[in-house]
């Protein structure tokens, strides 16, 4: 699977594009640049900590300290954490009761998982080839 310095850049790389956008749409008062800034703190949180891989010996689920413990305890690699149901839920939630800033940490997480997803179909369909070229006598 993809380590975390791959999804780290992956969920960095359009930061920058996001935070153009961000600044076009500030009106310069106050009260507009305080969700903009909660929307990237959202973001980095959930790319270095709050990431579908804490239910592992993880750099997020360390970061985390005894809550990460915890975690690690109560769930197993690739499912509650990895599932994209559990994080739509979190973030409808979250956005509902603290507000669009919340949505900052979608693009990390489902990146993350995405991320995951395509490299274990690529893995799966080399495992499939190989055979048939063994079985074929080609390799």
């Amino acid at each position: 699977m993809p380590n975390y310095d791959t999804h780290k850049f992956l969920c960095l790389l359009p930061l920058p594009l996001v935070l153009v956008f961000l600044f076009m749409a500030y009106d310069g008062g106050f009260a507009e640049i305080v969700p903009i800034i909660l929307f990237l703190v959202w973001w980095l949180l959930h790319t270095f900590v709050i990431t579908p891989d804490i239910d592992t010996l993880s750099i997020p689920s360390k970061r985390l300290g005894p809550l990460g413990l915890i975690i690690r305890k109560l769930s197993t690699h690739r499912k509650t954490w990895h599932s994209p149901l559990f994080w739509a839920a979190y973030f409808c939630l979250s956005y509902n009761y603290l507000g669009w800033w919340t949505l900052g940490g979608v693009f990390p997480v489902y990146c993350h998982i995405f991320v995951d997803i395509i490299d274990h179909a690529y893995k799966v369909q080399k495992r499939k080839i190989l055979k048939k070229l063994r079985l074929n006598g080609l390799f």
